[in-house]
């Protein structure tokens, strides 16, 4: 369907606004209410619509919690029963190293995989490394980097199973430290204070919800927290807002809009507006808000493919179900078979596209009249399947190899920093789980999984399948992918 620019979206958000706002506290608060179990015995599921983290993505602990070590740098709220990474996490490594590394472990990625990895490490129960004789050397920087990532929750919990707590001269001048204006910390304060100007506000919201420290409840009301023009408002798809505005205007239309058909020209919209790092957290559960309460019947089932996409790039290839029970127009069941990637990496094993033929379907859609810089984009969603465990087929990588490789010069990909390359793959081999975490999260940087060449995220993919973090490992593959199918 095509989406009109001049279409008046006025008509009818007065009899309807009171009502759609109702019904969309109600499911934002569903998305509040359960944040990602880190601590449970297998590892946590991928981000959910009914699941984005909040400032903590952690239950609170039961009363019956073991006695703190008298370790500060020991001591955790993740044992291995709860998602922790064990008490041999550090086996192997050393403490100079693993300081060097902690110090540098990005907090402010937009990954939901990314978070829900660091978290784990940080809050993890587990021995200190070698070196390590005064038990001091680790904590201060995981106290740190908890707060930095404003998951004010866990920082409490953690706090209270240390020794001393926030009263521990050890912690006190963290603890006492304002959070960098770049921190996810700061950017969720600044989003959460109604003395905020209003652009400045919806800004940072955005930027601390891509990182995980703010919930969408916390976003929504940032979006309606900015006044825009009444035209503005009625005709929303042809206002020329920008980036935040942008999306705060298109969720003021949307939650105002009383008719099933408007509502989704509205969806698709806002959908097109989100950055690629966006589509895979909390800035998209605003949306996939709206959509899971959108009716799917004759006038919005044209949806399909962008709702399909949005529920998988999310990790919840239950919300994309019920849009691929109907019939598809040729071009709906087109859009809908380039999604595969996304298909298989959110393991929705029950709506596989093609079924046992789905990869070849797939793969000969995507290669169809394609230039080199396409061919190169499905051989690195090639590479993150195989090192996500997907089978893939030796001919297909014939398949992908540029024809014109040779009749110029090579292209340069951006390489990590040597000694950093070297730490993953011996840590991997030696099976240090810790090191290989800590070298796959500075890896990943804050630009997180999106902005690494894939053959780069590959192998952390890989490293961090072979430590049994198959989940987040299969997390950053999924979002990674979602960014560049086409």
């Amino acid at each position: 369907m095509s989406v009109s620019s001049t279409r008046d979206f006025g008509a009818g958000r007065a009899r309807s606004a009171a009502v759609w706002l109702s019904g969309m506290a109600c499911a934002l608060a569903v998305i509040a209410g359960g944040g990602a179990r880190a601590q449970d015995a297998s590892p946590p599921p991928p981000l959910s619509i009914i699941a984005v983290p909040p400032a903590s993505s952690l239950p609170p602990s039961p009363s019956s919690s073991s006695p703190p070590s008298p370790s500060l740098d020991a001591v955790g709220i993740l044992t291995p029963d709860k998602g922790g990474l064990g008490p041999t996490l550090w086996a192997g490594s050393s403490v100079e190293l693993v300081r060097r590394l902690l110090a540098d472990v990005p907090v402010a990625a937009p990954s939901p995989s990314q978070r829900r990895l660091t978290l784990r490490l940080l809050l993890s129960a587990a021995e200190p490394p070698a070196g390590d004789e005064s038990g001091t050397s680790l904590a201060p920087l995981r106290v740190a980097k908890v707060a930095a990532l404003g998951a004010t929750t866990d920082l409490e919990r953690l706090l209270a199973v240390m020794p001393g707590g926030r009263d521990n001269p050890v912690l006190a001048t963290v603890l006492a430290t304002a959070p960098a204006p770049g921190d996810p910390a700061g950017l969720a304060a600044l989003a959460r204070s109604e003395g905020t100007e209003p652009t400045a506000r919806i800004e940072a919201a955005e930027r601390a919800a891509a990182t995980g420290a703010l919930s969408g409840v916390d976003l929504a009301a940032a979006y309606a927290s900015v006044q825009f023009a009444p035209a503005a408002l009625a005709r929303p798809l042809s206002a020329s807002e920008p980036g935040a505005r942008a999306r705060a205007l298109v969720y003021q239309a949307t939650i105002a809009e009383s008719q099933p058909a408007v509502r989704a020209e509205l969806i698709e919209h806002w959908f097109h507006l989100l950055e690629p790092a966006q589509a895979v957290g909390p800035v998209a559960a605003v949306p996939l808000a709206v959509l899971a309460r959108l009716p799917i019947e004759a006038t919005t089932v044209w949806l399909a493919p962008t709702a399909v996409r949005a529920f998988r790039a999310a990790g919840q290839p239950e919300g994309a179900a019920p849009w691929l029970k109907g019939p598809a127009t040729p071009v709906e069941a087109g859009a809908l078979l380039r999604l595969w990637p996304l298909t298989v990496l959110a393991e929705d094993q029950t709506t596989k596209i093609g079924g046992s033929n789905g990869f070849d379907a797939w793969l000969t859609a995507a290669l169809a009249d394609t230039d080199a810089g396409r061919r190169a984009r499905v051989a690195g969603v090639l590479a993150l399947l195989q090192a996500a465990g997907e089978p893939v087929k030796e001919e297909a990588w014939v398949e992908t190899a540029d024809k014109t490789a040779g009749n110029g010069a090579p292209t340069a990909t951006a390489m990590p920093s040597p000694a950093l390359w070297q730490t993953l793959n011996a840590a991997t081999a030696g099976h240090r789980v810790g090191e290989v975490v800590l070298a796959a999260l500075t890896l990943l940087g804050n630009g997180g999984p999106q902005a690494l060449p894939p053959v780069i995220l590959a192998q952390v993919v890989t490293s961090l399948r072979a430590m049994g973090l198959s989940a987040e490992a299969r997390g950053l593959a999924r979002e990674a992918v979602a960014a560049v199918l086409e």
